[in-house]
């Protein structure tokens, strides 16, 4: 398992909390066991990491990863990654957001920032860049 997989799946637990907290927070779920509430928690939290880590791997596929720093909720992925001109510095930095849907569904999004050579990009010019 690569070392940028990792940084995101130790970042279930949290995921979980989140989720767990909002749900116990949610009109209409006060049926719930705590027990039910943790079960479903630790169902969502894995599989919100494992979603965040493969969307992270995809936007670093062939970069070098070479530092991860972690702040409260908040990844960044140092990296270098080669193209037909040289070498570039890339810098990823992703974030955990919970939201919630008009219906009550609970979910986190991955907001990420792409940075080449310290100067923000978009992900279709970042995808261009590399091609």
């Amino acid at each position: 398992m690569s070392t940028t997989r990792t940084a995101i799946l130790v970042q279930a637990p949290r995921l979980e909390a989140d989720y767990a907290h909002a749900l116990r927070a949610s009109a209409g779920v006060s049926n719930l066991t705590a027990a039910e509430i943790a079960r479903r928690a630790k169902e969502y939290g894995k599989a919100a990491a494992e979603r965040w880590a493969d969307r992270v791997e995809a936007k670093l596929a062939g970069a070098r990863v070479t530092a991860i720093g972690q702040s409260d909720g908040e990844i960044s992925f140092l990296a270098r990654r080669a193209v037909a001109d040289g070498m570039h510095d890339i810098e990823l930095r992703t974030q955990r957001v919970l939201k919630r849907t008009p219906s009550g569904r609970i979910y986190h999004q991955f907001p990420s920032r792409l940075y080449v050579d310290g100067k923000l990009v978009t992900e279709a010019a970042y995808r261009q860049l590399f091609a």
